[in-house]
């Protein structure tokens, strides 16, 4: 995981989780539970991060 993270900022880093904790509060709060709707926002999440 550090040779991943190694390359990214304090920015990115901090912007990725709290990306992820926002998405899963959301989802965690929401009243639909569509967990691949889940998945697919953690994967987007990532992705705008250029993971």
């Amino acid at each position: 995981m550090k040779r991943i993270l190694k390359n990214w900022t304090t920015f990115e880093i901090g912007f990725i989780v709290l990306s992820l904790f926002v998405i899963t509060a959301s989802f965690i709060i929401g009243k639909d539970k569509n967990y691949l709707s889940f998945v697919t926002s953690i994967v987007g999440a990532f992705n705008v991060n250029g993971c």
